[in-house]
């Protein structure tokens, strides 16, 4: 068995560094949308353009690229992070009406528009929850990248299913890791393009004006670079999780926690209708049940099936309806499902 060093070195720090030499100015910020129509990357000339940062913890600096239209008020802000104990940057964008009246239209809206310095890349990708077609979920594979794009989103209106939002670029000594805030319908391209990899990562449709004052965020994306492969690849990513990303109370690691679904074994035969006739009067009864013969859980996790489902799928979680809560099940709002059960001593864990 060969050893493979995953903690951060000065050779990864360089590549990022080279990677995001040019993404973090006004000028070459990865960003792409249309206004009407007219295409856009990066600030559009003749915009007004800030740039701010903050040193408030010694192992990143944030900055704030601000840009303002002076004809309609529309402004793009782009926030971001670069890591000084990883090889990690990591932004999301903005788009605010300022302006008194409509917003032009935006489609095609990128966080992620660019071309990584990155030669004769391999692609390697998750099919995510494959649930719809009954088949294995979370397999990995690999595509070598040619000037054609390769396409993945997921679908059903969840963002893992499909496809899952994080992606590994590996080349003879070097790889990238890709990771997409979960949004919803999210959609990624990767093609080889002049030696470089081209990547385009952004919500899968984007289509729509800002009333005034209304502002619209983008998926996070988060970028790691390091010297070496796919195992070197994996085990920085999880240091890097461990030490940034990985929920604390009171700067210390959660302790391991109970949870209960209120899901009975009956309900579980079918697997498409399983989550979507439990109601609040099942999870109250489960939980006094639990409590009184001497079962104290942490956490009631409430899985896919809480919202008001689609037309025609009144029993089915798989396509996804609007984030509000099924008014059959959950008459009083998930806000008085969860100051109940904080009267139980029980925490309330949300999917969506």
């Amino acid at each position: 068995m060969r050893y493979v060093d995953s903690r951060p070195n000065t050779g990864d720090m360089r590549l990022i560094e080279e990677l995001t030499k040019e993404i973090f100015t006004p000028e070459g910020f990865p960003v792409s949308f249309r206004l009407d129509g007219k295409k856009h990357r990066g600030i559009p000339a003749g915009w007004r353009t800030e740039r701010s940062f903050t040193y408030s913890d010694a192992r990143f600096t944030d900055g704030t690229v601000t840009a303002e239209d002076p004809e309609t008020g529309l402004r793009l802000r782009a926030e971001y992070r670069v890591y000084r104990d990883f090889p990690m940057a990591e932004w999301v964008l903005y788009l605010e009406n300022g302006g008194s009246e409509n917003s032009p239209q935006v489609t095609e809206l990128l966080s992620l528009d660019a071309s990584l310095p990155l030669s004769e890349a391999d692609l390697r990708w998750c099919n995510g929850d494959e649930i719809e077609q009954g088949t294995a979920g979370y397999e990995t594979f690999t595509e070598k990248l040619t000037e054609q794009p390769f396409v993945l989103s997921p679908g059903g209106g969840r963002p893992c299913s499909k496809a899952f939002s994080y992606f590994r670029l590996l080349t003879k000594d070097t790889s990238a890791v890709l990771a997409v805030g979960w949004p919803g319908t999210w959609k990624a391209e990767f093609s080889a393009l002049d030696g470089k990899t081209a990547v385009k990562i952004g919500q899968k449709t984007t289509d729509f004006f800002l009333r005034p004052g209304e502002t619209v965020r983008t998926p996070k994306i988060t970028l790691m670079a390091l010297r070496g492969g796919e195992v070197r690849a994996i085990n920085l990513w999880r240091r890097f999780y461990n030490d940034h990303l990985l929920p604390r109370d009171d700067g210390k690691a959660l302790a391991p926690m109970t949870y209960f679904s209120g899901v009975t074994p009956k309900e579980l035969e079918d697997v498409f209708t399983c989550c979507t006739r439990i109601s609040e009067e099942e999870i109250f009864r489960s939980a006094d049940t639990l409590r009184e013969n001497g079962i104290f859980p942490d956490v009631l996790w409430l899985d896919a099936g809480w919202y008001k489902p689609l037309p025609g799928y009144e029993y089915n979680w798989i396509p996804v309806g609007s984030w509000e809560p099924r008014k059959d099940n959950f008459p009083h709002g998930m806000k008085a499902v969860s100051d109940e059960l904080h009267k139980r001593g029980i925490r309330l864990l949300l999917w969506f």
